[in-house]
């Protein structure tokens, strides 16, 4: 899997403890990487905010009937959306946005 990030996009929101990087790998797959900004947060506290995150992304996944993979890596504290086609990308980003947006995590 790529590693490198093209597009990336930083948002932190008010009083919520990571701030959200939105980005692309250089195969094209759209990630979210979640990062503490304030506190100390171990990295169980990370894993967990991202499991929560990935969980909402399959179930939606599911119901929209598509192929992609969703990759939960709490190791480098992302959630990587592997593409099965590549004009999947935006409606991979949208989703993540509204699932952001429905759980209150600003992005």
């Amino acid at each position: 899997m790529a590693e490198a990030e093209n597009e990336k996009q930083t948002t932190t929101g008010q009083g919520w403890p990571y701030r959200t990087e939105l980005g692309r790998t250089t195969a094209g797959s759209p990630f979210l990487k979640i990062v503490p900004v304030q506190g100390d947060f171990g990295e169980r506290q990370i894993a967990a905010c991202i499991y929560e995150i990935a969980a909402e992304l399959e179930r939606r996944s599911d119901d929209l009937g598509v192929s992609w993979t969703i990759c939960a890596e709490p190791s480098d504290s992302k959630i990587t959306i592997e593409l099965s086609r590549e004009r999947q990308g935006r409606n991979a980003e949208d989703l993540i946005n509204q699932v952001l947006t429905e759980m209150q995590i600003p992005s």
